[in-house]
This record gives structure tokens, sequence and C-alpha cells, in this order.
């Protein structure tokens, strides 16, 4: 009974996303996001802000993410190509760029808010523009330490296979469940998928799962 469930999550696992204009310009969509999530936390009062800043941290994990993948979403370097290598050192300048920059939220939010915002406009703007390889200016990213693409790529693929891991899990324990519950047969592959679907967003979070049903057919 657990190979007809598990079909569909391995056909997920080795399935590329259609390369639409979507795809094209995912960074520029997550840094879009990124930079509303600036605004709105800084147009509230200094004491109603906690949720906003979280909201803040989501996005822009996600705008980073997607900025490190940027030269990948652009489709215009080959995979061997000595552009690839510059465009990849050189977004992860830009990550480190962001990275500091949130820091300062804790310390000067006030002022730290709108510098985030202004770089996230300029990375946005350029990269919209097709810009991969001057996302900021050099002189915003002088002594700024470039993040680890490596670990990053790394960190996020553990919680991916977290994510596919749990849902797998979780279709297998309802397949085995719902024949002795009593469940009828229309309803169970219903059920079994929406407890693969509950238990991946409840332990990746909306925004990580929303990403893996991208790859879905038809979305």
């Amino acid at each position: 009974m657990a190979v007809p469930v598990l079909t569909p999550f391995w056909w997920l696992l080795d399935r590329r996303p259609a390369r639409g204009a979507s795809y094209r310009h995912r960074a520029t969509i997550r840094i879009q996001e990124a930079l509303r999530t600036c605004a709105d936390a800084y147009s509230q009062e200094s004491g109603l802000r906690s949720s906003h800043l979280r909201e803040v941290d989501r996005a822009l994990r996600e705008a980073q993410d997607a900025i490190l993948r940027v030269h990948r979403y652009a489709g215009t370097i080959r995979r061997r190509s000595a552009r690839r290598s510059a465009a990849r050192n050189h977004a992860a300048l830009v990550v480190g760029a962001l990275q500091a920059e949130l820091l300062q939220i804790d310390v000067e939010p006030d002022a730290a808010l709108p510098r985030l915002g202004a770089k996230l406009a300029m990375i946005g703007e350029r990269c919209a523009e097709g810009r991969i390889g001057a996302l900021l200016p050099e002189d915003a990213l002088a002594g700024v330490t470039p993040v680890s693409a490596a670990r990053t790529a790394l960190r996020e693929s553990l919680h991916v296979a977290l994510v596919i891991l749990t849902a797998m899990a979780a279709a297998v324990g309802a397949s085995a469940m719902l024949p002795h519950a009593g469940v009828s047969d229309d309803m169970r592959p219903w059920l079994i998928m929406g407890s693969a679907v509950l238990a991946a967003i409840l332990v990746g979070g909306w925004h990580r799962v929303g990403r893996i049903l991208e790859l879905v057919p038809g979305k």
C-alpha cells in the first residue's frame, strides 16, 4: 500500500520547475515581498512592530535565498560559464550586505528599516533589468562579509528534505489508519493528501511548502 502513496513524492523530487516568467523573475518577486514587509514594519509605532518584524525576517530570508539563486532563475548563464561564478560571488556579497543591515534593526530600527528597504528596492530594480552582476554598487559592498552560499543551500535543502519526509510519513500513516476508521474509498485520497500537506506545513511552514507545491502539475 505504501508504494502508490510514495510515488507522487518521488516524482516531485525529480521534477524541475517550469521555466516560465514567474520562475525567471522569482528573485524580483521575493525582493518585492520583502520590501513590502519593511514598509509595513516602518509604518507601525515602535511598540507595535513585533509581528511585523518577524515578517521582515521571514520575507528577507526568502529574498536572500532567491538572490543566491538569481543566476539560475535568470536562465542567461550556462552552467560552465565563468560568468556563473562571478554572479554567485556577487550575490553572496549582496546577501551579506542585507544581512548586516538586518542586524541593525534591533539597534536603530527607524534608521535600519529605510536603509534595508532602499537596498531591496535597488536590488529588485537591477534584478528586473537583468543586471545580476551589479545588484548593488561596489561602494555598498565595501567591507561586507559574503555569506556562505554553500551553507545556505545545504540548510535549505535539509529543510525541504525534512518537509518532504514528514509529508511522506504522514501520508503512509494516514493510508494505514483510514481503512480501519471506516472512511469511504472516495474520501481516502483527499484525507491522505490533506494529512501530508498539514504535516509538512507544521514542520516547514507554509512558505516552504508553497514552494514545493509550485512543482505540482498545473501550477
